[in-house]
């Protein structure tokens, strides 16, 4: 029945016009629920602690160049930068230059070394991330002024550091 057809004096239409207003009110403070749940929510301690074997490790590496970074004068500004495009696992900063590193490692040698596994696909994203990160980081570490930006890589192959500067040009984002 069409609200047009709906008689407002008759007992049953007005019944089951406002069951249908209820339903309607309550769909939507349950989207309204939802969305400030998927923005808001807070992240559990729990959730935090929680790391796969392959994320543990991962933390073990860059805890590892970030070390080396700090030894050869870098100051960290944050790790594990994430957003919609992906994540940067260290931000640094070398005197004015903004300095986004990517920290890889290989044990075996079955395949080729761990800077080989930085894809093209994944060298556009590390471009995206550091794009979507740099207001931020100049806002709140560079006065509001964007600095030089370069992208370093990280690698350990076999246990055997090799920093590797300026190894993806910001410029070549496609």
């Amino acid at each position: 029945m069409s609200l047009s057809r709906m008689n407002p004096t008759d007992p049953n239409d007005f019944q089951i016009f406002m069951l249908a207003q209820a339903a309607q009110r309550r769909a939507v403070q349950n989207r309204r629920r939802r969305l400030s749940k998927k923005r808001l929510a807070p992240v559990s301690k729990v959730t935090q602690s929680v790391r796969s074997a392959t994320q543990t490790t991962g933390d073990v590496f860059e805890t590892l160049a970030c070390q080396y970074l700090k030894a050869k004068g870098l100051k960290l500004l944050a790790r594990q930068l994430s957003c919609p495009c992906g994540e940067i696992d260290l931000v640094l900063r070398h005197h004015s230059i903004l300095v986004f590193v990517e920290v890889r490692a290989r044990n075996g040698t079955s395949h080729a070394g761990a800077a080989a596994s930085i894809t093209p696909s994944k060298q556009i994203k590390l471009i995206r991330t550091a794009k979507w990160h740099l207001s931020a980081l100049s806002e709140r570490f560079f006065a509001g002024i964007t600095p030089a930006c370069r992208i370093d890589v990280i690698t350990f192959d076999q246990g055997r550091l090799q920093w590797l500067q300026d190894a993806i040009r910001l410029g070549q984002d496609k």
